[in-house]
């Protein structure tokens, strides 16, 4: 293990670039290698490397081992892919990567590519964007707004400080759970049964991959996630989350928190949880359940979940656990909120033919002079 400062020879400054390699006290260890701001030709040799290259637009060879680059002292974001093995932007302007495996970005809003083997990307400060790529891969946010791409449940994502967005680029359906910080295949992938829809909104039951005690979750501080091409079961916290299951047939439980919810393609099943959700269930024919009164309730004169694109005669609201008797159900249509108008409905539990505080509501957008229609209900 060596600390290898490069130096700019009158040869190098000669000929325009620097050679960094055992000459200069590279190891076949774990080294620290430190170009110069000059054109460098970096050959990190064996053992697990990092590599600085500096200014200038730098060649920078591994070699044997697992080797990173890092653009930490760069004064501006980075792009830099280890499937082209080109960079571009700040001190990665210019740089060709060979044998590389790690990334590690700068203060600034960077852009790390990961290829077919196991990648650690490491966008630091900054509003990053990182892409696994194959492999078992690792992702860590940093502080900052980021986005991060993975493709399978060998892959782990650290989100950091800020609001971190989890996209799934697979090639399959998976269960994305937010609470507990796992991802599996998606047990649910086939369809659901009608009697398992509150199993499917815990997350639990029929399909439920356990995971041991001490094992290491795959998602730490991440608030969104966006579902794959495929059929997706995707969970919130009790944070406020963004949801968005993409393509396919999904399921989305927010759980907990003020959650952003939208089904995207596909006939999607939408759970809203407790919290002031708002609900979009994009095209198909889309589900909306609601399990019990603290899924949204009257506050302040207002129900506290939106659903926003209900189609009528095609798309659901699921009041099944509800066990409705009659006279409870109320649909108050025409009704304005903030300027917009929804049709309010919800569940009379006092009997005094209005809805009160604290009593179960969802105001759906409706256009004006329109109204709900029993078929759009499962009760």
């Amino acid at each position: 293990m060596a600390l290898v400062i490069g130096k700019a020879t009158p040869y190098d400054l000669l000929h325009g670039f620097v050679t960094i390699n055992d000459a200069d006290g590279v190891t076949d260890g774990a080294d620290q290698i430190v170009g110069t701001d000059m054109s460098d030709h970096i050959y990190a040799g064996g053992g697990n490397d990092v590599v600085k290259g500096g200014g200038g637009a730098d060649t920078i060879d591994g070699g044997a081992g697992h080797d990173g680059v890092s653009y930490e002292d760069s004064d501006a974001g980075v792009s830099v892919s280890l499937v082209t093995g080109k960079g571009h932007g700040g001190t990665a302007e210019g740089d060709t990567l060979i044998s590389v495996e790690d990334l590690y970005g700068s203060k600034h809003d960077d852009k790390l590519v990961g290829d077919s083997g196991d990648n650690l990307l490491s966008g630091g400060d900054g509003n990053d964007t990182l892409k696994g790529g194959g492999g078992a891969d690792t992702l860590k946010g940093g502080a900052g707004d980021d986005v991060m791409q993975i493709d399978g449940v060998g892959d782990h994502v650290y989100g950091g400080a800020g609001n971190d967005t989890v996209i799934m680029d697979s090639a399959q359906g998976f269960k994305i759970d937010l609470r507990s910080g796992f991802i599996d295949f998606n047990p649910f992938e086939n369809g659901i049964s009608p009697h398992m829809k509150h199993q499917v909104e815990s997350g639990y039951g029929p399909g439920f991959f356990p995971h041991a005690p001490g094992d290491e979750p795959q998602l730490t501080d991440v608030e969104n996630v966006i579902g794959s091409k495929f059929n997706d079961a995707i969970y919130g916290n009790d944070g406020n989350n963004n949801l968005s299951g993409g393509d396919g047939d999904d399921v989305l439980s927010g759980q907990g928190g003020d959650d952003i919810i939208s089904g995207g393609n596909g006939n999607d099943l939408i759970f809203g949880g407790a919290g002031a959700d708002t609900l979009t269930g994009g095209t198909g024919s889309d589900t909306f359940v609601f399990s019990s009164a603290a899924a949204s309730q009257m506050v302040n004169g207002k129900p506290m979940d939106l659903i926003t694109d209900f189609e009528t005669n095609v798309d659901h609201i699921d009041l099944t656990a509800f066990n409705l008797q009659n006279g409870q159900f109320i649909e108050l249509d025409n009704q304005v909120i903030g300027g917009t108008n929804y049709s309010v409905i919800g569940v009379d539990a006092n009997g005094n033919h209005q809805l009160d505080e604290g009593e179960f509501a969802v105001a759906v957008k409706m256009a004006p002079g329109t109204a709900l229609h029993l078929q759009d209900f499962l009760f």
